[in-house]
């Protein structure tokens, strides 16, 4: 068991060698950005109030800016020198393709930071689209924005 006078990031890191792998480093995914934790707003829509919710489930020191790690980062395998790729997910190359400006509402530039830090371990990063849409609720009058993952 890890020394309690250890970080948290050293700790985590001996309990994933010791219970699930010994020989691969455990790699924490993140950005350093303040990322905006859950909003609602009003709108109007047809001439009647309705909610708006963004940054759907985000929290204060939330540090990935979508909960499941996997619906914006991918493994994709080892490309021809070896190299470990690494899909990640990029709502302004979304929002290009789609003529839109989601992009705005979808904090790119924490997507940004994380394919940085994936591409400082040794990764080669591969961008890839992620875009961000809305789901109306007519009965509740409720828009929550997701990305389409």
């Amino acid at each position: 068991m890890p020394d309690k006078n250890l970080s948290a990031k050293k700790c985590l890191s001996q309990l994933y060698q010791h219970h699930l792998d010994k020989d691969r480093t455990l790699y924490l995914i993140g950005t350093t950005l303040q990322l905006p934790a859950e909003r609602v707003s009003t709108f109007s829509r047809n001439g009647e109030e309705w909610q708006e919710v963004l940054y759907l489930k985000n929290r204060e020191g939330t540090v990935q800016p979508i909960f499941h790690i996997d619906m914006f980062l991918t493994l994709a395998g080892r490309n021809e020198e070896g190299k470990y790729q690494v899909l990640v997910g990029d709502p302004r190359m979304a929002a290009k393709l789609l003529g839109n400006n989601s992009a705005d509402l979808a904090t790119p530039e924490a997507f940004d930071d994380i394919a940085r830090l994936i591409s400082k371990l040794g990764f080669e990063v591969i961008r890839n689209p992620l875009p961000l849409t809305y789901v109306d609720d007519e009965e509740e009058r409720v828009r929550k924005w997701y990305f389409a993952t």
